[in-house]
């Protein structure tokens, strides 16, 4: 599943955490909690792998790519706890409230966007605005996301 259709989860997350209505409970926190004090997804990377292609290292090694590359981030290791444990939560509480200044802060002043095909976009996030037009162009701003983000078959499956 790309990090991109993530993205689009976290930031609905983030939506709903600056409008006051966080996570439905703080075991979904915990159980992130328990599952990064683990080792899982969380291994020293074999220097070889560093500079072959991810698809074959996750071949070779016969792990999902974002777990075995967990290492190199807490972004990359909760998208791999996330699939692992099918469960999109892990990774939307990584970015939860860390996207509410992004969005919401002084500098986050809007922006427009227009396609040839004319549709317009808006967006407040200039850290990563690419992140935003990609998941436009892909559609996956029109999910239905508070029906999504706990289906991650359906997010599987749309990847």
């Amino acid at each position: 599943m790309p990090l991109m259709l993530f993205m689009v989860v976290a930031r609905w997350a983030a939506a709903r955490a600056q409008a006051g209505v966080y996570h439905e409970g703080v075991d979904l926190l915990q159980r992130r909690l328990d599952l990064e004090q683990t080792n899982l997804c969380n291994s020293p990377i074999a220097p070889e792998d560093t500079i072959r292609p991810i698809e074959e290292v996750a071949s070779l090694r016969g792990e999902d790519g974002w777990c075995y590359f967990g290492s190199t981030g807490l972004w990359a290791r909760n998208c791999g706890l996330s699939r692992r444990s099918k469960n999109m939560m892990v990774f939307v509480l990584t970015y939860e409230v860390g996207y509410i200044p992004v969005l919401a802060g002084p500098w986050a002043t809007e922006k427009a966007l227009f396609f040839e095909d004319g549709r317009r976009m808006t967006l407040r996030d200039h850290d990563m605005p690419l992140d935003d037009a990609y998941c436009f162009v892909n559609g996956w701003y029109n999910l239905p996301r508070a029906q999504v983000v706990k289906n991650f078959t359906f997010l599987e499956e749309d990847a």
